[in-house]
This record gives structure tokens, C-alpha cells and sequence, in this order.
């Protein structure tokens, strides 16, 4: 009775009003759910096949093995020569958990997860190390001493960082040196205008990197959380 009330003492002029905006807001909710419907998502790197399709999109050559390795999860893994790097590949029909493939596999291995896949490699090469992290994101399982690592994990980054911005992939960058640095501020000295950087001894890496014959430098901290370079 009282919303009846305050309706009545409305003018015709503004109870026009309120149905206008009571109107253009249905107008809305119906457009937002039609565009919901219609949102295509990009296909996932979850399956044999789309992994294949990225790998070879980065200029990668992918052959599938007739090996079979032992299973783990319940899952066979198919063998894979990535640019002459054999690699298992595990496909499953369920989502995997990370805890669940953390239990699974022991040993001084690469395991990347992502959905429905598992990819395993057994040695160390830097470039398929680099290719696959940039493809899969960081490995879940590296192997536990340093040496095994090709690179610091600061180095990954820097291709990552460098490869998204150019518009490229890690694999196409070559890696020249690298060696820690201990920079004179917190924005690893590479400030661009604007930047608010603090005079701080920060410890790091300095990474040349070559991409299309343009050598590039890099500044990163101690993990590659931050990241900063000069456009070739």
C-alpha cells in the first residue's frame, strides 16, 4: 500500500520517467544476457592436438612416437619429439588436480599441467624448457637441484615478458648472457618517465637477449617478478 501511495502522488510526467528507466534498465539486462551467450572462448592448450597446433604455430617440428611409457594417474602417456626432444604427453577425459599429479610423479623431471594434460620431460634442454613454459606456463614439478636447470628462473621470465610485448614466442628468442647484477634502484635502473624509483640496492640479473637481429637488454630482480628492458 505505501509504494501504491507514493506512485499515485507521482506526476503523469514523472511516472513516464520511472518507466523509462525501468524500461531502458530491462533493455540492458536483456542485451548483457544475449552477449553471454554468444562469448567465444579461445580453445585451451588441454588436449594432444591443440598442443601440437600451438607447438607448431611456434615454428616448432612435432612428431608423435610409437612409445608408450608407464602409467601414472591411470593415464599411458604418448611419446612426443618436440624439435628432437622426446616428451610424454598424458590426455585425460577429467579435469587433473595439481595436488593429485604432485603425488603422482617422483624423480628429477619437468611437469607441465593444464586441464586435461600433462607433459613430462626427462632432460634439460633450455630451449624446449623455455618453449613449453612459454606455451604451459611455469613447470608444476622442476627438477630440485639447480644444476639440472638451464636457466635461473629469471631468465624465463624475460622471454616471456619480451616475447608478449614483441609479439612473438620464447622459442624464437636466443638467449646471448646472463649474470647477476646488483641494480642502484627498485626499477632495476631502466625508469621510464613517470616512474617513482627508489634509490635501494636491488639484487638481479642482467639478460642479453637476441630477437630478429636485434640484441636486447634486460633488467629483472632475483625471481623475474619484475622485468624491465630496451626496445630494440
Amino acid at each position: 500500500m505505501k509504494i501504491r501511495r507514493v506512485w499515485i502522488r507521482l506526476s503523469s510526467e514523472k511516472r513516464r520517467h520511472v518507466l523509462w528507466l525501468h524500461g531502458c534498465i530491462l533493455l540492458i539486462s536483456l542485451f548483457l544476457s544475449s552477449c553471454r551467450g554468444t562469448v567465444v572462448k579461445a580453445n585451451p592448450l588441454d588436449s594432444p592436438e591443440a598442443l601440437t597446433v600451438a607447438l607448431e604455430q611456434a615454428g616448432a617440428a612435432v612428431e608423435f612416437g610409437e612409445e608408450r611409457g608407464p602409467s601414472v594417474v591411470e593415464l599411458t602417456p604418448r611419446s612426443m619429439h618436440v624439435n628432437g626432444e622426446q616428451l610424454w604427453i598424458y590426455h585425460s577425459l577429467e579435469q587433473l588436480e595439481s595436488s593429485q599429479v604432485r603425488t603422482a610423479f617422483v624423480g628429477e623431471q619437468f611437469i607441465w599441467v593444464n586441464e586435461h594434460l600433462i607433459v613430462q620431460y626427462d632432460s634439460n634442454d633450455g630451449g624446449t624448457i623455455l618453449l613449453m613454459d612459454g606455451l604451459l606456463g611455469e613447470a608444476l614439478i622442476r627438477p630440485s637441484a639447480a644444476g639440472d636447470e638451464p636457466y635461473p628462473p629469471a631468465v624465463p621470465a624475460a622471454l616471456r615478458m619480451v616475447a608478449k610485448d614483441l609479439g612473438g614466442q620464447p622459442a624464437e628468442i636466443e638467449v646471448l648472457a646472463y649474470k647477476m647484477e646488483e641494480w642502484g634502484d627498485t626499477c632495476l635502473e631502466l625508469g621510464a618517465s613517470g616512474d617513482t624509483c627508489t634509490e635501494q640496492t636491488t639484487p638481479g640479473w642482467r639478460i642479453d637477449l637476441r630477437y630478429e637481429n636485434h640484441e636486447i637488454e634486460v633488467h629483472t630482480d632475483l625471481l623475474g617478478d619484475i622485468v624491465r628492458w630496451r626496445s630494440p
